[in-house]
């Protein structure tokens, strides 16, 4: 469901894009909304909930360490 809203966004923010370039297009320049939009694919994380913490756990790490100075 999050993944199918993302991809309704990135299609709205292309067709607004999109409608920018239209008022600049003539016949000899129209290209349609469709053959300018390609969908994107979004990744997705294959990481365990152990992986991702502990990634998390180790950029704070490094984090705490750089605020005292080390």
């Amino acid at each position: 469901m999050i993944l199918h809203q993302k991809e309704r966004e990135n299609e709205e923010k292309a067709f607004k894009m999109w409608l920018m370039k239209y008022i600049n297009m003539d016949k000899k320049t129209f290209v349609p909304f469709e053959k300018c939009y390609q969908k994107r694919k979004i990744k997705v994380s294959r990481k365990s909930n152990e992986e991702i913490l502990e990634k998390a756990y180790s950029i704070r790490r490094k984090l705490n360490r750089s605020k005292r100075g080390v």
